[in-house]
């Protein structure tokens, strides 16, 4: 161990490998002696077991409020958005939808969908019963004034009316003359220049000075020609029509970027509106002056259809937004899509939905408080930096901050439902005499109704994203218990070398991208756009499959070294090496847990804890205690309990058992392939010095048994500051690194051989020859001595001279 203490008080950058490992086996000795010997433990590993026993306690309890604060907040979400009814009625309706609008293809047919018997205004707009006989309209004030009219699905009855919605390349004049001969509602409609004016002109009819917004006097003016189309005429109209013909298909979300949409500018949209309150004769005929004038033309970029229907027989009364977007694409086709949205006009279902959004607050205030509690020690501490810089500490402050992102979102939807009950309120107000006198009152509930759909769709959004955001919250608790610690340790190992795979994965990937999207771009929607191919390269590697018989259709070999080399290098290679990343780095940090505490222990010792609470000792009490100064480097279970009378045995059992373990971990933790390397090189040095020792000894004694003993070596040291290196500054000592003993001739103590009359007599003759000899040694070195005196007084005498 001397030597052990001689490596440790060098100075690091001076040792050698001789010297880290004696330092290391000095260690390992250390811990190994104070486990066996069963007689305490060392106070640094006291410390660090009742720091990690501490940390253990705050994780753990952290825990059950985190998991709390998680089915807390779904069971709100799920209260607030009644997921399970909402897909009842929005499944039924996207099937309305989609059944009715799957074989258009075209404008005219478009129109027919719209207004022939027996499609989608007519499904709507519920006038008759199942067997032929008309429903009458109930009476303004009647129990019951809304009756069956305009119910879709027997329990969902339109709100307001129907809007038709469209936006144009060219916002300028458009459609043809009207011809309403003697028609009431087409005066009216031509008249009022519904559908034709821009929906940004302040009053139909009022100009402001720009094509879209007409003056009085040329409505009138074009309104007044009432005359019947002739025979060339109308042909030439159909012929016309008949070039505007487009495909329809249901547009997939990756294509929704390449064709055009609803205008952002109120000038460049037209609307008109289909009122349910009108029976089928007049809304029919509203329909056909639309469809007549050309009111969709090859100018129109974009259509909308949009409608609301209120469902009350489900838990909470429910307005559902329903949008159907046609995109007149510049290729010819017409894509289609639907849109479902759910609005609740109750803020809290009932008194449990209620207790459960106070709770999930509660909880959120507390965590914050406990986090900016912490943020302030922190910075008092001046620790900012390094808290900040552990991943687990953003991932808390996000989930909070994003918390009461969410609680912001949900007061301004509290607000807009206020809003969207008032603007139904005074709609309903008029029953089923609403009709074009009313269109302010629809105006204020369509546009309140839109605000309102898309602020719970970004709600709804965002509470599926918090959600995760707090699932991965639970890993900054799980690190507090060793065995779901390895979980969470592995991610945070993955970060670094997954980025270094993703440095060489994500250019690989993206040049296979590109090139799909060049070679099947042009025939395959899937490869249409840069994100479509995107996605469906994505599911290639993940899920390996593809449509091999769309990608040989074409260019049949360039397809087949594009997907075979898909197959090799994403699929065989780059997924399997992820595959292998994730397990290494898994087996590494499952070896590096050495203290293998299984969750039903942990739970054990909270029990424990738990019983004895009023006598448990807290840890940083302990903490304090060994940080005292006078305390030895050795601590034991009696001082323990001379520290703390009241400290509970299992709470002192515990702590041994993991110090001693920390210590059995610490001695073993330096037996890696490295260090036993290291080890062997130092061991493999010693004994090549003492083979060369070995080796000049037995040359030696070969020719003279006592020259190792008697001859005597030099021993350089340090010369003096004010002289120069001499002989007379050179020690002469023996071999084996012990000095000769010069003892005066007088002081020598003589070797009494007589008596050892013991011994045998071999023995006996050589104490008479090492006296003999020690008796000649006693004598030359007095003469050694005299000799050195008379060389040392002439060297001072010569100094001396030459000072002078």
């Amino acid at each position: 161990m001397a030597r052990v203490v001689e490596s440790s008080g060098k100075p690091p950058e001076e040792r050698d490998v001789s010297d880290l490992v004696r330092i290391m086996t000095g260690e390992m000795l250390t811990y190994d002696y104070l486990i066996h010997a069963s007689s305490g433990a060392e106070i640094q590993a006291m410390q660090m077991i009742a720091n990690k026993h501490r940390a253990k306690l705050n994780g753990c309890l952290l825990l059950p409020i985190s998991i709390l604060y998680f089915f807390v907040f779904v069971i709100c979400v799920f209260s607030h958005l009644d997921v399970t009814n909402v897909y009842l009625i929005e499944n039924e309706l996207r099937g309305f939808a989609d059944g009715l609008f799957e074989e258009v293809d075209d404008i005219d047919t478009l129109w027919d969908t719209i207004s022939g018997d027996g499609n989608f205004i007519d499904s709507l707009f519920i006038q008759e019963e199942r067997w032929g006989d008309g429903i009458p309209k109930p009476a303004s004030n009647s129990s019951d004034k809304w009756g069956m009219w305009g119910r879709v699905g027997l329990y969902n009855q339109i709100q307001g009316a129907i809007r038709f919605e469209q936006s144009r390349k060219s916002t300028n004049s458009f459609g043809k003359k009207p011809s309403c001969d003697n028609d009431d509602m087409c005066d009216f409609l031509c008249l009022s220049n519904v559908g034709f004016q821009a929906v940004g002109c302040p009053v139909p009819g009022k100009s402001k000075g720009d094509p879209k917004c007409p003056s009085l006097e040329s409505i009138r003016a074009e309104c007044g020609l009432r005359r019947r189309l002739n025979a060339s005429e109308q042909a030439g109209v159909e012929i016309e029509q008949t070039k505007k013909k487009r495909r329809l298909s249901l547009m997939s979300p990756p294509v929704s970027v390449v064709v055009p949409q609803c205008a952002a500018d109120s000038d460049d949209v037209f609307r008109f509106y289909v009122y349910p309150s009108e029976p089928k004769s007049e809304w029919t005929k509203r329909l056909g002056y639309f469809q007549n004038r050309a009111w969709l033309d090859k100018d129109t970029t974009f259509f909308q259809i949009r409608l609301y229907l209120l469902n009350a027989e489900f838990g909470q009364p429910n307005m559902e937004q329903l949008t159907l977007n046609f995109h007149m694409a510049q290729g010819g086709n017409i894509y289609y899509t639907r849109d479902v949205q759910a609005t609740f006009f109750r803020i809290f279902p009932g008194n449990a939905t209620m207790a459960a959004d106070g709770i999930w607050f509660l909880l959120l205030v507390f965590s914050s408080i406990v986090q900016l509690v912490v943020l302030c020690r922190v910075f008092r501490g001046k620790r900012m930096r390094a808290y900040l810089a552990d991943g687990r500490t953003l991932l808390e402050i996000l989930a909070l901050v994003l918390g009461w992102v969410v609680v912001y979102q949900f007061s301004r939807v509290f607000m807009t439902k206020r809003n969207i009950s008032g603007a139904v309120e005074d709609m309903r107000k008029h029953g089923w005499d609403l009709g074009d006198l009313q269109q302010s009152s629809v105006d204020k509930m369509f546009k309140e109704a839109g605000l309102a759909a898309a602020q719970m769709q970004f709600l709804a959004n965002m509470f599926s994203n918090y959600t995760l955001i707090i699932m991965f919250r639970f890993f900054v608790n799980f690190g507090a218990q060793p065995m779901l610690a390895i979980i969470t340790r592995t991610l945070s190992h993955l970060v670094v070398d997954l980025t270094h795979f993703l440095v060489v994965f994500v250019p690989s990937f993206l040049v296979y991208v590109a090139s799909g999207t060049l070679m099947f771009g042009r025939r395959m929607e899937c490869f249409a756009t840069f994100g479509a191919s995107l996605g469906c390269s994505f599911r290639m590697a993940q899920e390996g499959e593809y449509e091999w018989a769309e990608f040989k259709k074409e260019y049949y070999w360039p397809s087949a070294i594009w997907v075979w080399t898909f197959i090799l290098f994403i699929n065989i290679l780059f997924i399997n090496l992820v595959l292998a990343i994730i397990l290494d780095v898994y087996n590494e940090v499952r070896a590096a847990e050495k203290t293998n505490e299984p969750i039903w222990e942990t739970l054990n010792q909270f029990w424990h804890r738990l019983i004895h609470m009023r006598s448990w000792t807290r840890e940083s009490r302990i903490d304090e205690k060994l940080k005292e100064p006078g305390h030895e480097d050795v601590v034991t279970k009696e001082q323990f309990e001379a520290y703390f009378p009241g400290m509970p045995k299992y709470q002192n059992d515990i702590l041994f058992r993991d110090g001693n373990q920390a210590m059995a971990i610490e001695a073993e933790k330096n037996l890696d392939a490295n260090n036993l390397l290291k080890l062997c090189r130092s061991m493999m040095e010693d004994i090549g010095t003492i083979n060369g020792s070995l080796r000049t000894i037995v040359d030696e004694e070969s020719k003279d048994s006592l020259q190792s003993w008697v001859v005597p070596k030099k021993e350089k040291t340090e010369p003096a500051s004010q002289e120069p290196e001499n002989f007379m500054t050179t020690p002469v000592t023996t071999k084996g690194n012990k000095k000769a003993r010069l003892t005066p001739l007088e002081q020598a103590n003589p070797f009494d051989v007589d008596s050892m009359q013991w011994a045998p007599e071999w023995l006996r003759e050589v104490g008479g020859m090492l006296k003999t000899q020690r008796q000649w040694l006693a004598h030359a070195t007095w003469q050694l001595d005299q000799l050195q005196w008379n060389m040392q007084n002439a060297h001072v005498s010569k100094l001396q001279k030459g000072g002078d």
